[in-house]
């Protein structure tokens, strides 16, 4: 199997919102405005693939859209990196189980720039992208993307450039195929809620965007799912969100957490930070902590902070 770990652990998420900037806005947003994206990547001739993913108002809040707003995922408000990377495994989920239709394309130039004009102000999802360059192939990670952005003096640029993360897969062929062993796991937010849950949710497992199986999570199996595979890119998500609910999900390595938080308390997902994701995945056989087993939240940390 390709060895993507360092990839899905440690590509940051590229966001640019009003409250993860270094500025503050000192004005609002013209939602009217046209804007341009345009990404930097290092070779000619390459098909990129844009998402609009939500809408912004003038106030610099963002409301999930189009065929997005019908999931029931949940949007952050904080300036948490671990949320929006949530947010983005998310959205990816969705995207490639129901096969959703981009709704924008654009070819590198000679420059290597991939630009989208004519955009309506919101977020973005950039789809990943592998691209030879000098021998080897540079995965290029998916990436939420604020247009328009905060600028020096908090002032909003409309016309956003940006370059994607990439990590550097040497020529030479791919590594043989193991098997791994994934996991998926149900985690409530909101203690207070806990009455309001469902006895058992719906997943849907995917490999390369098919749907391979459906499994119900419950109390019975400790809100957990393993399975063992070979080969593919696989990914998790939930189907039929319970009403009055929202879900994220948050990969790490092979682990999938998915999120459920009660519109009661909004803003409370427990999310792993790196040094935890890091033990589920050294340590399979001591299984997961005893909180995440029961569903609960108590003990972890909700945030991790951007490098």
């Amino acid at each position: 199997m390709k060895r993507k770990l360092l990839c899905l652990l440690f590509s940051m998420l590229l966001v640019t919102t009003a409250a993860q900037a270094a500025e503050k806005p000192n004005a609002a947003v013209d939602t009217s405005r046209s804007c341009t994206l345009t990404l930097q990547y290092a070779a000619s001739g390459q098909t990129v693939q844009l998402y609009r993913a939500a809408d912004i108002s003038s106030n610099g809040r963002y409301t999930l859209c189009g065929a997005f707003a019908g999931y029931g995922i949940f949007m952050p408000a904080g300036n948490g990196q671990a949320e929006w990377d949530a947010l983005r495994d998310t959205l990816l989920a969705y995207i490639a189980a129901d096969a959703l239709a981009p709704d924008g394309t654009a070819v590198t130039g000679a420059d290597g720039r991939a630009v989208f004009t004519g955009l309506s102000a919101g977020m973005y999802l950039v789809d990943k992208a592998d691209m030879e360059v000098g021998g080897s192939t540079r995965q290029y990670a998916p990436s939420l993307i604020a247009v328009p952005s905060v600028g020096g003096g908090g002032n909003w640029r409309y016309d956003v450039t940006a370059a994607p993360k990439y990590t550097e897969k040497p020529g030479g062929g791919d590594e043989p195929d193991t098997p791994v062993t994934y996991t998926a796991v149900k985690l409530w937010a909101g203690e207070k809620s806990s009455d309001k849950r469902p006895a058992s949710v719906e997943i849907a497992i995917c490999r390369d965007g098919v749907e391979q199986e459906r499994r119900t999570l419950s109390a019975d199996n400790d809100w957990m799912y393993r399975w063992t595979a070979v080969g593919g890119t696989w990914s998790v998500l939930e189907r039929n969100v319970p009403e009055g609910y929202t879900v994220t999900v948050q990969r790490s390595g092979s682990s999938f957490f998915l999120t459920n938080t009660h519109s009661a308390v909004p803003g409370e997902i427990p999310f792993l930070s790196i040094e935890e994701a890091w033990d589920v995945q050294k340590n399979p056989r001591r299984g997961l902590p005893q909180n995440l087993r029961r569903g609960r939240e108590t003990g972890l940390r909700r945030e991790m902070s951007p490098t």
